[in-house]
């Protein structure tokens, strides 16, 4: 009877069965640490470049309010300044102050509203966890007031902005209560 060579069958440039199975859990666990920080970290970069988007915008409001003495009143007032782009181009909108879905990769909303000299800016996440990523913005173009806050992985959310609003209810420094409609200054 013929011996069969075991050790011919055997390549000596292979893996076993447990030496494959630990190299994948350990791939495993490793994915499982590092993915979810690499997702934070992209989420992070994403919306730091929607900050930055907000604060020209916001600087562009002022010298609007600088150049023209009033306040805009919708994009393309804005635009008069610097372009105002979202992600189909720059925005022509004369209607007021609509949605615009933002540059990089439609991943944010950002939402403008006014009251007299203040100028409210939100940006909320399209995608992922929404409230997390948020940010909130202000500007008040008569105090030259600013604010903005950003929400991270930490925080439920980004916290309201505060720019010392006319409409806040605070008193102002001759001790009069301001009120929703309060009167403006004549350079608006």
């Amino acid at each position: 009877m013929k011996r069969i060579n075991h050790s011919n069958l055997v390549s000596p440039a292979g893996f076993t069965l447990t030496e494959l199975m630990v190299s994948i859990g350990i791939v495993g666990t490793l994915s499982t640490i590092a993915i979810p920080n690499y997702m934070g970290a992209v989420a992070k970069a994403q919306q730091a470049e929607v900050a930055s988007q907000i604060s020209t915008l916001m600087m562009t409001i002022q010298a609007y309010r600088e150049e023209f003495l009033e306040n805009p009143t919708n994009w393309d007032e804005i635009s008069r300044i610097s372009p105002v782009v979202d992600q189909n181009g720059v925005v022509e909108d004369t209607s007021g102050f609509t949605q615009l879905t933002t540059t990089n990769g439609g991943h944010y909303r950002i939402s403008m509203n006014r009251s007299g000299s203040l100028y409210e800016v939100n940006a909320e996440r399209l995608s992922g966890d929404r409230s997390k990523w948020r940010i909130d913005a202000c500007i008040n173009t008569q105090t030259g007031l600013s604010d903005l806050r950003k929400g991270d992985e930490k925080t439920t959310v980004a916290g309201s902005a505060d720019c010392g609003a006319l409409s806040s209810g605070k008193t102002n420094s001759t001790g009069n209560r301001n009120s929703e409609n309060a009167t403006t200054s004549s350079s608006e």
